[in-house]
């Protein structure tokens, strides 16, 4: 969704091969497999809510879009 956000440090850029950094404003493609650590949902004067907690346990980061195989 618009507006999420992950931060890399160095740790990270390095455990996923970068070595120089990107652009700002530069776009790239993830690949991720989290687990879902938490779900809850409810209703308060405001409004119904619900909420998932995701813990990303692998990561890929592509500079550009990955090329497809056609089958």
């Amino acid at each position: 969704p618009f507006g999420l956000q992950i931060n890399l440090d160095r740790d990270e850029l390095d455990k996923l091969g970068y070595k120089e950094l990107p652009e700002v404003g530069e776009e790239c493609h993830l690949v991720a497999v989290a687990c879902v650590k938490s779900v809850s949902a409810g209703e308060t004067e405001d409004g119904e809510h619900a909420n998932v907690t995701l813990q990303i346990t692998a990561l890929e980061i592509h500079p550009e879009a990955p090329v497809r195989e056609e089958d």
